[in-house]
Parts: C-alpha cells; structure tokens; sequence
C-alpha cells in the first residue's frame, strides 16, 4: 500500500470515530433531557379522582384523561411516561402507551409501576384475573379506574379489567353498562348483610318508639346508620324514627332546661329530616328560651323600681315558657296576691266607664291568679253579657 492509499484510510476512520462521538454524545443528552425538540409542547398533568392515590404506586399524583391526540412528549422521568401511559390507555391507545412504558422503564428499570402497567398489555385477563366474576351496574361517577380500585384494589389495574370485559376504550365506559367483575360478590353480600341488620334495627327501634323509649331508639340506629347509605330502602324509616326521637328527647331536655343538649338533637334531626315540621316548632322553643333569660332580668329591674305589675308580667312569660324555672317562680309569688288585687281594681275603674272588653281581660288575669275569686267570676260575667247587649243595640240601631 503507498503512502497515498495509508493516509485516506487513516482520514476515514478519524471520521467515522468522530461521527460515532457526536452520535453518542446526542443520544446521552436527549436521555437526560437536556436537548429541547422543537414542535414537542409539554402539557400539564392534573390531578383527577379517577386514579386513586392508596394503589401503592409510584405517585400519589392522579390523572386526567385527555382524549385528544397529541404529539409524544419527552420526560425527564420514568414517573413522566408511566403517567403519559396511564392517559393513553384511559383512551385506548395501547401502543403509545407501550412506547411511553418502555421509555419509562429506560429511565428507572427499577420502576414498579410501569412494569405493573406494561404487563397488563399482553397477560392474558382471564389467567390473571380469575374465571369467577359478577356482574355490576355501572353507577353515575363510576368509571373503570373507580371500579378497579373498589373491587381490585388497585385504581391502575383499569386496563386489564377494559381486557376483561372486552372494552377497547375504558373513557367510553357510562353510567348505565353492565360490566363484569372478577372474584366474588364480597362488597355487595357485605352491603346485603348491612342492610339486613338495619332492617332488624328498624324493627326493634319501632318497637321501642311505640313505648316512647326514645333513648333506646337513638342507642339502636345510631350505630347502624352510620354504615348505611341513603339508597338502603330501610333508610327512610330509619332517618324517620331517628329524627322524631331526636326530636321527642330535645323537647325533654328544654323541660329540664339543658337547652345546649337540646340544639345539639335538633340539628341532627334537622340533618335526618330537613322537613319534619316539629323542627320548627322546637326551634322556637330553643329561641324562646333564651328570650326568657331576659325578660326574667327585665321583671328583676321591674321589681326593684317597684313596679310589680311589669315584675309579675315577666316572671309569668317566664314561667310559660320555663315552667321549672325556679326563681322566677318564686319571685312570681312574692308579688301575685298584690299584683292579683291591682287587676281586681283596675277591673272595676275600667267596667264603670263600660270600657267592658278590656275589663274582660284584667278579669280574666285576676281569676288566672285565683280562679277562686267569685266576685271576679261574676263581674266578668256581668261585663261579658252587658258587652253583647250593647253590641246587639248597636246592631239594631244601624240603618
């Protein structure tokens, strides 16, 4: 070989060498991330209750499905791919999804998730899933991620339970569709079994609500509610006696004048029933006690001005309301004979100037005070029919 023929082939190989450097070269730093590629926009992941966070993956982070197609994206991280994945086969594109897996997988071989992904493509449904199944009614809200959380434990297994039921596009999944799910019925046997019990529950707190043992209704649903959910055909009656002895129990505890454990049972009667009409009623009485407090203060200020009329008037709106309310009681019968023979006065004044209505009313406190009183008794009576002749004269005498 001459020199000419050495120094052309030397040239070569330097060149190839060179090429291979830079082409290494390249490839490393588009794998890092580092070589931004024109026309490829990044677009957001967002969380979505779609795929649940509990599933023991990577990432607590959830996605939404975007059934646009869109050019591939580049990610710096395996968790970049495994959730571009994700999206993918939420709309059926399995291949896409494969290619975003093994980049994934390339990045952090190490990565659970895409390995449980990727082998969800090819596996046979049926071996890994099992033969046995039932069908469900898909529910509003429910989409293949729910449901392959609630039955499968695992919101990500979506995919394989689409292969299950044959289902190219789990998006396209609606309320409505009767899909089948592996394994046995446990959850719905599980909410049998809760039924049943509220059922039994029912029956024996209505027992106990016909012998107005409220508190035994309350111990014996209110345990049983709380597992149950509104479309257990139970749940009506079950909300309906637990609401009316709430309620029942709330009118005691103002009795006794524990008003706060009172509010506390009307609210969640209020919760059960928003409609039950005694809510109302109990409702004023809770403001009417508290209303009490004050006149009870007021009538105390009447009373050390001396005006016992005022003092008395208090203590009784009081006691209407608060029948147990001690001081008032004994603050109202201090004063009641003397306020008794100020109406029995006042009477009088207002029958001798035929002001007989309202002379009626003051007879009616007098005889409230001491329905004893036969000289009260009788001036009404007087006052009564003298009223009606006159208001029959003024008839007559109309043109």
């Amino acid at each position: 070989m001459n020199n000419r023929s050495m120094t052309n082939s030397n040239f070569t190989n330097r060149y190839i060498l060179q090429v291979s450097a830079l082409l290494m070269l390249s490839f490393v730093l588009f794998a890092c991330g580092t070589v931004p590629v024109p026309g490829l926009a990044e677009y957001p992941v967002t969380k979505d209750t779609d795929v649940a966070s509990n599933s023991g993956q990577d990432s607590s982070e959830q996605v939404t499905i975007n059934q646009q197609r869109k050019p591939r994206k580049l990610f710096n991280t395996a968790r970049g791919y495994w959730l571009q994945a994700v999206r993918d086969l939420q709309v059926g594109e399995v291949e896409e999804a494969r290619l975003s897996l093994m980049e994934a997988l390339t990045l952090d071989p190490d990565s659970n998730t895409a390995r449980k992904l990727l082998s969800q493509l090819d596996a046979d449904p049926v071996v890994e899933l099992g033969n046995q199944n039932f069908p469900h009614k898909v529910g509003s809200g429910e989409s293949l991620s729910v449901l392959a959380k609630n039955f499968l434990n695992d919101p990500l297994k979506f995919h394989i339970l689409a292969r299950y039921n044959n289902i190219d596009n789990p998006s396209k999944v609606r309320a409505g569709q009767t899909i089948l799910i592996p394994g046995a019925k446990k959850q719905e046997l599980a909410n049998e079994k809760k039924a049943s019990e509220l059922e039994i529950a029912v029956k024996k707190a209505n027992v106990e609500f016909k012998k107005k043992r409220y508190s035994k209704v309350i111990a014996q649903l209110e345990g049983v509610m709380d597992q149950m959910t509104d479309e257990e055909p139970a749940t009506g009656k079950a909300n309906e006696l637990l609401a009316s002895s709430y309620l029942f129990t709330a009118e005691a505890l103002i009795q006794e004048e524990k008003f706060d454990d009172a509010r506390v049972l009307v609210e969640k009667a209020e919760d059960l029933q928003a409609d039950n009409p005694k809510v109302a009623g109990i409702r004023q009485k809770l403001a009417d006690s508290s209303k009490s407090d004050a006149q009870f203060e007021e009538g105390m200020l009447a009373l050390n001005k001396g005006d016992k009329v005022s003092a008395y008037e208090k203590f009784d709106a009081v006691l209407k309301v608060k029948p147990n309310h001690r001081q008032a009681a004994r603050q109202a019968s201090l004063v009641r004979a003397e306020v008794g023979e100020i109406y029995y006065r006042e009477a009088l004044k207002l029958q001798r100037k035929q002001k007989l209505k309202e002379a009626i009313v003051l007879w009616d406190k007098v005889l409230a005070i001491d329905p004893e009183n036969k000289n009260a008794g009788a001036y009404r009576a007087k006052a009564e029919d003298l009223d009606k002749k006159l208001e029959q004269f003024a008839g007559d005498a109309a043109p």
